[in-house]
């Protein structure tokens, strides 16, 4: 939860997880799991890469990313986005996530030369910006298109959002590169209420049929893609840092997906100020936990399972703070 405080990174460059490769590194199998993103100035959740660099086969899955600040001291003003796929990102996996409280890039943003799954994610609350959830552009005219597949997600209108269609260009289909391939299913959302009939009508209609395609447009990871209501409560019960232990702030967050409440929010606390009288609370107060280890011996041997006996070691925790794994690919 990185913050509003005035002595923190650059406000511009402050988000909650930010993936990239400078010069012309490659930045590749990342795998973000059951993290809390919350509280970011730029995005809470980004992609970038340099001219020359690439980002490529990632999976960001069980995260919450919520309640970027909108209004707060970024320096171009109300910002505070939800999630940026930034430019030339590869092989991207984007699922089992719950997204929320984001005046624009809720659902996420996805940029030009994007290749990219977005499975079994809620999205909730997202804001009038766009009058969209998730913005597919080429807003820079690069002519790179996109490659995408949107399935078994839940777009939940929330009391900042619009009704429009969730999925949709940024301003209008020039936006969009020709070549870009768009496939949908079983998605639902203020259009498609149930998950019967039409799977485009979750799709702005500025994205014209030309970008509509009917079966996946590259090689799809294997990852399951579950139906809709399946998606709210699994993603719900699981999602974040520590599920079976869950902080406040991420009780309070998942619990106003559930019930249709909440807003955007400006500021971590209220220092009195009309700006910051849509806040946090404040960072939860957390006990320290201290506990002995003892990293077993042949740590590097390989197990049946393929996995070393160090990280079956660490694997043997999981069940106190998570519930079943929820299997991504």
């Amino acid at each position: 939860r990185v913050g509003d405080s005035v002595s923190g990174p650059d406000p511009e460059q402050r988000d909650a997880v930010k993936i990239v490769a400078f010069g012309t590194s490659q930045t590749k199998n990342v795998y973000v799991d059951h993290l809390s993103a919350t509280w970011g100035l730029d995005e809470n959740v980004s992609t970038y890469q340099d001219t020359g660099a690439k980002v490529s086969e990632v999976t960001i899955a069980n995260t919450l990313i919520s309640e970027g600040l909108y209004d707060s001291i970024h320096p171009e003003g109300p910002h505070g986005f939800g999630t940026l796929i930034g430019i030339g990102s590869q092989n991207i996996t984007f699922t089992n996530n719950l997204l929320s409280h984001s005046k624009d890039r809720c659902g996420p943003r996805i940029n030009q030369g994007n290749t990219i799954e977005v499975l079994n994610n809620v999205i909730y609350d997202w804001g009038s910006h766009y009058s969209n959830a998730m913005n597919i552009s080429d807003s820079s005219s690069t002519g790179i298109p996109h490659y995408i597949i949107a399935a078994g997600n839940y777009f939940k209108k929330g009391p900042s959002g619009n009704p429009t269609a969730p999925i949709s260009t940024s301003a209008t289909a020039s936006n969009t590169a020709i070549g870009t391939m768009l496939h949908v299913l079983g998605n639902v959302g203020p259009a498609r209420q149930i998950n019967s009939g039409d799977d485009w009508l979750v799709v702005y209609p500025n994205l014209t049929t030309a970008h509509q395609y009917y079966t996946y447009p590259f090689e799809w990871s294997g990852a399951p893609i579950w139906g809709p209501s399946q998606t709210f409560d699994l993603v719900t019960k699981n999602v974040g840092s520590r599920p079976l232990d869950r902080s406040s702030v991420d009780t309070r967050i998942i619990n106003q997906a559930i019930n249709g409440t909440g807003g955007l929010i400006n500021c971590v606390v209220n220092d009195a100020s009309p700006r910051c009288a849509a806040n946090a609370g404040g960072y939860p107060t957390v006990a320290v936990n201290t506990r002995s280890l003892t990293v077993p011996g042949n740590k590097d041997e390989v197990m049946p399972s393929g996995y070393t006996r160090l990280e079956e070691w660490l694997e043997s925790y999981i069940p106190q703070v998570e519930d079943k794994p929820v299997p991504v690919i």
